[in-house]
């Protein structure tokens, strides 16, 4: 698909959300005000109805895969090594739910703002501002610090319901405050987490987290509802794959407290080792294992270079429709493992507190 600058004609719409009704009968979701209405652009003799970007959460609510579950979910995408696919993983799957109507909020957690610049898009320039200052943006430590109000370092993107909080350099000073605070493991909850779930305004806060442990990233984890760990099907993640769940279980144990976890097979090529890789995640992670692994393609990569999620992109392609089937796998989890919780937490000077929970996946 091209540049959505255009706009979107109902049968590019209908590809991107498996609508199988008749464009009639779309269209006559539009003569009842039950979906928006699209401008109309004459070709030729004859004219067509275009709907922008902006109006297509609309449209995915009511016709999309992924239904809105309660409350506010936090998502922490976290695997202890690069190049497992983590962060493309994460912009398709926040893109992807406010393509349906839900309102996410992502946060990177790596000074490299590798999600950040994805979401802000690559601009080219050939001179420096008058103002050095223009080229930093505000982020968690700058409202850590009270610099700035939590609100204000929001940015937002061409989706209405898709905005993030960048990612800069001072995340290394974050790491390092956190240090000083009196209940570290509660201070992203504390500070950042309560508030954004109080405001009542996002149904999704996704966490791109960078690939070590720290104050930080182990703050970031007790808070979520939901770990979710891209393993990529090759020897070298295999490898590296139990020392990290073994500190994990640590990490579980002297917290006195169990994560609910997700694993992703992704970037699985058509090889051998590549096979008995993802068999090894299948067995070893039966119970917590995407049914659906992800192949190895340019797809996702072609569509992240446009700030575009691969049903934008290519949803004829056939990564496309391994992607649904996995995000509605991930979503139906998060209803699960969040629907025993206790809405109720205990209370102290310093904050909500998070509650023990027995959900298992």
């Amino acid at each position: 698909m091209d540049s959505t600058n255009k706009g979107f004609t109902f049968s590019q719409i209908a590809n991107m959300y498996g609508i199988t009704i008749t464009k009639n009968a779309f269209y006559a979701y539009e003569d009842k005000g039950s979906i928006p209405k699209a401008e109309r652009v004459k070709r030729g003799k004859t004219s067509t109805r275009i709907w922008s970007l902006e109006q297509l959460p609309s449209i995915g609510e009511k016709f999309g895969f992924l239904k809105r579950t309660n409350g506010t979910k936090i998502v922490s995408f976290f695997t202890q090594k690069g190049g497992t696919g983590k962060t493309p993983l994460a912009f398709q799957f926040a893109r992807t739910l406010a393509l349906h109507n839900m309102k996410v909020l992502v946060i990177g957690l790596d000074s490299q703002e590798t999600i950040t610049n994805i979401l802000k898009g690559a601009k080219e320039t050939d001179s420096l501002p008058e103002n050095l200052d223009d080229l930093y943006d505000d982020g968690l430590y700058e409202v850590f610090k009270r610099e700035v109000k939590l609100r204000d370092a929001i940015q937002r993107t061409d989706l209405p319901t898709l905005s993030f909080i960048p990612e800069n350099a001072g995340l290394a000073a974050l790491e390092t405050d956190l240090n000083h605070e009196a209940d570290p493991i509660n201070a992203m909850e504390k500070h950042f987490f309560s508030k954004l779930k109080n405001w009542g305004e996002f149904d999704y806060i996704i966490c791109d987290c960078n690939p070590s442990w720290g104050r930080v990233i182990n703050s970031v984890l007790y808070s979520s509802d939901l770990l979710v760990s891209p393993l990529k099907c090759d020897a070298s993640t295999l490898t590296t794959t139990k020392t990290f769940f073994s500190l994990l279980a640590d990490f579980e144990e002297d917290l006195e407290f169990e994560i609910d976890k997700f694993v992703i097979p992704t970037l699985l090529e058509n090889n051998k080792l590549s096979r008995q890789v993802l068999s090894y995640y299948e067995t070893q992670f039966s119970n917590i294992c995407a049914k659906t692994p992800l192949k190895k393609t340019v797809v996702i990569d072609e569509a992240q270079v446009l700030q575009q999620s691969v049903m934008e992109h290519q949803p004829n392609s056939p990564i496309y429709q391994d992607l649904m089937a996995l995000f509605k796998e991930l979503v139906e989890v998060l209803e699960f493992v969040t629907e025993d919780e206790s809405p109720d937490t205990d209370m102290d000077d310093s904050g909500p507190m998070k509650t023990e929970t027995t959900a298992q996946i």
